[in-house]
This record gives C-alpha cells, structure tokens and sequence, in this order.
C-alpha cells in the first residue's frame, strides 16, 4: 500500500498540467535502494492515468534486461499505453524491424563485435583521458570498415554505425502512425489540426542499471530530435509524408520522469545535461517520517502505538526495510516457523545482489561494526576488503554509520540479526566461522588501532616468528628492514626483550596470530 509522497505527486502534477515549453519537462527522482522509487514511480502512473493528464505513457520496469540500445527502445514502446479513446494500442513496425534488424546484424559479426560497438556509440562508459579517446576513434573507423565491406545495404550500414538516431526515428515515425494515421488523402498538418498535439509521458525506473546504455542516447539522440529537430532532419524515414519544415515538438509534448539512485545530472561525467538544466527538476526521495511510517504500519494493521519506535530504530525509515519487518511479523503472526521467516528475510534482503555482493553484506552482519580491516578476516573477502568496504559504505539500504563507535559502520540491526539467524539455519558450522572471524578482529583491535596501516602489516608478520634479532630481519624483510625498526620502537609496550633476541609479548601474539590465521584463509 502506498503512503506519503505527497510532494512528489504534486511535483508530477504540476509539470504534466503546464503548458509546452512554459515550465519543467523532466522531473529525476534520486534517492537510496529501499527509498521507495519504483512504488512511487507506480503512484504516479496510476494518478496520472484516473485523472487523464497525458495523451499516452511509455514506461520501463525496474526489472528491464536489455542489453542493446534497439532492445531499450523497443521495451519502451511497448511499455505504451493510450488513455484516450481514439488510440488502442500503439503501431510498433518501425520500431520492431530496426531491433530485429539490429539483433541479425550484431549475430553475424559475431559476439566479438558487439562490446565493441557498444564501446564506439559510447553506451558503455569510456576510457578518461586521450589515449582512450584515441583508442575509440581508432575502434571506431576500424569498425566502419569491417562493417562497409560486409555489408552494402546503407540503412544497415547506419543502423550499426549510427544506431541511436536511427532507432530513435524508427520510434517516432511509429508514434507519428499511431497517432496521425493518413487516410482519406489528408495531409499530416490536417491531421495535427484535428487532434492537436499529443502529450507523450516516458518513465524510466531503475536508471542506475541502464545510465551507461540510456544516457548517450536521451542527451544526443531522443532529446534533440523530440525538442528542435525538424522531421526534414530525418535521415533513415524521408519521405513526402513527414513535413520536412515543422518540428517534431509540434506533433508531440514530450514529459520525462526517470528515477535513480543518483541525481540524474550527475550521471553523464561530460555534464551534458546542464543543457537541459532550466527543463529539469531533481528530487531527492528519503526515508519515511515518523508520520508516514505510522501510516504505513497502520496500512498492514499494525498498530503504531506499540511498533513505531522499535521499526524506526531497526529501519531508519528506509520503505524497504519497513516493508521487510512488516512481510516478517505478518508472516510470524500467522505462525510461520522461524526457518520460513529467514529465509524469506535473506531473499528480500539480497534482491538485486551478485553473490560476491551476499557474501560481504553476510560477513558485515556477524560483525558489530566494520570497516576495511575487519572484512579482511572474512574468508570470502580477503584481499578484496577495500572494494566490499566501499560497497558497503555506500549501500545505505544495507548499512550506515555506526552510532557506538564514530568513524565505523554498520549493517542495519534489522539485516544484521536476520542474516545471522539465517546462517546459522542454513549451516551451524558455517555461521561459527564467521563468529571465529569476527571475534578474532574484534579480539586484536585494541592492538592494531595503535598503528598505521603499513604498521599494522608489518607487526602482524613479525607475529610469524617465535623469536627474532637484527639478522632475522635483514634477511626477511629486506628493503622494509628499516621501516620494521621503526615499527619495532613504537611498539616497544608490546616486544619482549630476551638478550639478543626479541619476541612480541605472549598474549598479543596468541591474538595477532588468531587473526592472522583468519586473514590467511581468506587469500
């Protein structure tokens, strides 16, 4: 059920109900996984349908797959739906041939050729710097040749070379037939006339999975055709039907919603949509208030009297989590079994996660706080600790900063105590090791926090060695002899002095080598 938002659909509103070219045109929804987009991105079309604002919508589900740019704008255009009388279903012809067109192209070239013309059009993101930009050019004549010489057919030829312009005429010619069919000997002028123009609103969820492959093709293809081209710029549909002089915002009121996790500025590096800066408003959807969650919980008939507080505390008011705690309380209240409840915890809790992804989310729940030396001691992170510890930083539907220990992280209590219980369900032997890994950091802390990180590695291979002298670190440490040295006299409350020889005091070595043996297991 859907609470809250309110602002925001006042936002949608007020830009479908100006008139073109008077106000904004583009609305980005930005927010964390779990603020709640997609739903209110489902709010805002069934709002926009029961009050009739737009002529038709073109949408895209969070759950879109494509991989090409002629896939993308074909799920687009099927994403339509009329809601005026006088259009049933859109007339997707154009569209269609130029994405099967694009798919038997692609396949004869073989799969080689298909990064690499993703890589020329610019939908995957390019090397900085000049040598990258070298190399692209360089992929890119290299890649007009082959294709020249294979094939001769020149609409082939452009759709594989200038694929975005092209599948974004194929798309609105389609519209323009949907729309103004011809008929009875009428021109299009008639035509536009009689129905007046036509106000399209396109929404994109999920824009962080497809930036890469959408954004070239909204800032250099579909904006420019839709705002100030003419259909006499056309170059794959000229024909005496589409008139040359009247531009395609004559036809059309283009209105765009896209949602993200990012502000939708600042997802293209070159900063291209400052063009379209005094066209654009960007939102940022946050967490439920204390208002809108008592609503929400009062929605799934929970009292809020009795849960508020505890739900905002495991929560942090992200929709997501709620959703989460209410989906596990209803299904304990109905007396699921625990194994049940955890299970359904975990799957909801790793939706869109790779498995490397899972694993450093489940390591970071057996632990209190974190940050990139505690995930090393994880089997499944080893080495890969500062990558899991910058995922995870800035996952805030996943964790946050830690409340007892500034500085730190941690994962949400609500995650940390279902992943928990759902390992150790799933494998007792399992879950012990990541308590032994989580315990040995914790155990070894108060040790290592005295020391830099170059000085942590060093102490923590002195650890190896039952006794050492001058000799024993010549020979092993080399070049880093000295630095051992140093590390040596800042540490000389935990070195034991035998004679010549040297050892780290008992007790910090049976903990540093507790650690260690984590930390080894994880390479």
């Amino acid at each position: 059920m859907f609470v809250g938002r309110i602002d925001e659909i006042e936002i949608v509103r007020a830009m479908l109900s100006a008139p073109p070219g008077a106000s904004t045109s583009i609305v980005s929804f930005h927010g964390l996984f779990g603020a709640g987009k997609t739903t209110l991105l489902r709010k805002i079309r069934s709002v926009v349908e029961a009050e009739g604002l737009v002529d038709a919508i073109m949408a895209t589900n969070e759950d879109i797959a494509a991989t090409t740019l002629p896939e993308f704008v074909y799920a687009l255009a099927s994403g339509f739906h009329s809601l005026k009388n006088d259009v049933f279903r859109p007339q997707l012809e154009e569209t269609d041939a130029r994405r099967r067109r694009y798919l038997e192209i692609a396949g004869q070239l073989g799969a080689d050729a298909v990064p690499l013309l993703k890589r020329v059009r610019g939908e995957q993101l390019s090397t900085n710097g000049n040598n990258g930009d070298h190399q692209v050019e360089a992929d890119a004549l290299a890649l007009e040749v082959a294709i020249k010489s294979q094939f001769s057919n020149r609409d082939d030829q452009r759709l594989t070379l200038d694929t975005a312009n092209v599948v974004t005429e194929a798309l609105l010619v389609d519209l323009m037939t949907t729309f103004f069919p011809l008929s009875n000997g009428s021109s299009l002028e008639q035509r536009l006339a009689e129905k007046g123009r036509r106000r399209i609103l396109i929404v994109i969820d999920t824009f962080e999975k497809i930036t890469s492959l959408v954004n070239p093709w909204l800032l250099e293809s579909f904006l420019p055709y839709v705002y100030q081209k003419r259909f006499g710029d056309f170059q794959s549909y000229r024909t005496s039907h589409l008139p040359d002089h009247i531009p395609v915002r004559e036809f059309f009121d283009i209105r765009i919603i896209v949602a993200g996790r990012e502000r939708l500025s600042l997802t293209d590096h070159e900063r291209r949509w400052d063009r379209y800066r005094d066209a654009m408003r960007e939102h940022r959807i946050g967490p439920f208030t204390n208002d809108e969650l008592a609503d929400f919980l009062m929605s799934y008939d929970f009292e809020p009297d009795e849960h508020l507080e505890t739900v905002a505390q495991l929560t942090k008011g992200l929709p997501y989590l709620a959703s989460l705690w209410v989906d596990v309380s209803s299904a304990e209240t109905a007396g699921s079994e625990g194994a049940f409840l955890n299970a359904l915890a975990e799957q909801r809790i790793f939706w869109y996660k790779s498995p490397e992804q899972q694993e450093w989310i489940r390591s970071a729940a057996f632990l209190e706080w974190f940050d990139a030396d505690a995930l090393r001691c994880f089997a499944a992170i080893g080495d890969d600790a500062p990558r899991a510890f910058e995922y995870l930083r800035n996952s805030s539907e996943v964790a946050g900063p830690s409340r007892a220990h500034p500085g730190k992280f941690e994962v949400h209590e609500i995650i940390r105590l279902a992943l928990r219980d759902a390992t150790m369900q799933e494998s007792g032997e399992r879950a012990a090791d990541y308590r032994e890994a989580a315990d040995a950091f914790y155990n070894a802390h108060d040790i290592l926090a005295q020391f830099g990180a170059e000085q942590r590695f060093l102490l923590r291979r002195l650890v190896y060695f039952t006794r050492f002298d001058d000799v024993a670190i010549e020979r092993h440490f080399g070049g880093e002899a000295q630095k051992v040295r140093d590390v040596l006299d800042d540490a000389s409350n935990i070195i034991v002095n035998d004679e010549s020889m040297r050892t780290v005091e008992p007790d910090v070595r049976r903990r540093l080598a507790r650690y260690n043996r984590c930390a080894d297991r994880a390479h």
